[in-house]
């Protein structure tokens, strides 16, 4: 979670000093004329010229400050390299460069992505305390719950409106995190499982939708869906961190009311309706793409609830799911729920509920 925009505490600090620094990445270093390509952040590319005088220091991913930075020359730069560049008055050659390594970047990411793997969990906020949290998770046994304790060492970010990117989220507070919203926190765990002291957490405000495609923008990646529960038109937004996945053709599993003999793990995941797992299934069904999509298609999408209330940005999107709405409708009727509010509260929240902040959102 702590990627390179945790990395660059330091920078963000010393750029609001100077408005003379700018923080962007290296794209190539010409030997002849000393200037090394430079793609910031905003704006255009542009070239960078050093020398003699430029001090070129290098510092590992996560320092917040230059007390365990060392310098390094300009040909230790590489393309990809993260860098900040500060220019002063009077000098035309950048005056310092900070670098933060692409390969330290990599292989800090990979570590946080292990350490995520081992002591993170995900989970709907049941409710808010006064330092802490109590979260809803998902387990094959079931719902449970566990306490997180938000202290203030603690690093909140909030996932900001229609962006599913870690790299957008913003800084928050636990008074900011609300009842329904979806968490995910890192930390170490009491003996049983039941408590947790988080060092960072992450929390977003989701929503689930149903609906037939009725209009498919290829150019924008966006679809349009007749929302089930509305009946009002909701656009949303196909994202290069959007997951899209396909359900199977559930009937054709089953023949004259049997299942259909077969071994596969979906076949399996579907070999008893009644006690279907829609967390687990999902995780099995295999990816599919933007243009495989049609007009007519049911899909069912969990999105980031987003600045305005007739678009959204899709966290994933599950086509072909014409046999669960059915299901889920039938069962509705008998409970006197909605068919949304009955899939995504299936074995804790299987679409908006704990499993709707994927990890590689967290850690690209």
């Amino acid at each position: 979670m702590q990627t390179f925009a945790v990395a660059l505490a330091l920078a963000v600090s010393l750029a609001a000093q100077s408005q003379k620094s700018i923080i962007g990445t290296v794209t190539g270093f010409n030997l002849s004329s000393l200037e090394i390509g430079f793609q910031p952040d905003t704006g255009d590319a542009a070239s960078v010229p050093v020398s003699a005088d430029t001090d070129i220091v290098q510092i590992e991913p996560g320092e917040r400050d230059l007390s365990h930075a060392r310098k390094v020359r300009v040909t230790d730069l590489a393309p990809a390299d993260r860098v900040m560049v500060t220019f002063v008055d009077g000098m035309t050659e950048a005056r310092r460069i900070v670098v933060i390594s692409a390969s330290d970047i990599s292989k800090h990411n990979e570590a946080e992505r292990l350490d995520w793997q081992k002591r993170g969990m995900n989970g709907t906020v049941k409710a808010v305390g006064s330092g802490e949290i109590t979260l809803r998770t998902s387990s094959v046994q079931g719902p449970q719950e566990i306490t997180v304790a938000v202290t203030p060492k603690t690093i909140i970010k909030r996932y900001a409106p229609d962006s599913v990117k870690f790299t957008d989220a913003q800084p928050s507070a636990i008074a900011e995190i609300a009842v329904g919203d979806q968490v995910r926190a890192r930390g170490d765990k009491s003996a049983d499982g039941a408590r947790m002291t988080a060092e960072d957490l992450v929390f977003g405000t989701f929503r689930s939708a149903i609906g037939a495609i009725i209009a498919i923008d290829v150019k924008a990646r966006k679809i349009t869906i007749t929302d089930l529960v509305t009946n009002k038109p909701l656009t949303i937004r196909v994202i290069a961190d959007t997951q899209l996945k396909e359900m199977p053709d559930f009937r054709g599993l089953f023949k004259n009311g049997a299942h259909a003999p077969s071994s596969s793990p979906l076949a399996q995941a579907v070999s008893n309706p009644q006690k279907l797992d829609i967390a687990k299934l999902i995780e099995m069904l295999p990816l599919t793409k933007f243009e495989k999509l049609k007009i007519g298609e049911a899909v069912m999408v969990s999105s980031t609830r987003g600045s305005g209330t007739g678009e959204v940005t899709a966290t994933r999107i599950i086509t072909n799911v014409n046999y669960l709405i059915e299901m889920a409708q039938a069962q509705a009727a008998e409970s006197g729920m909605s068919a949304v509010e009955v899939i995504s509260g299936l074995h804790g929240g299987a679409m908006g509920g704990s499993r709707g902040l994927r990890l590689p959102a967290i850690v690209p």
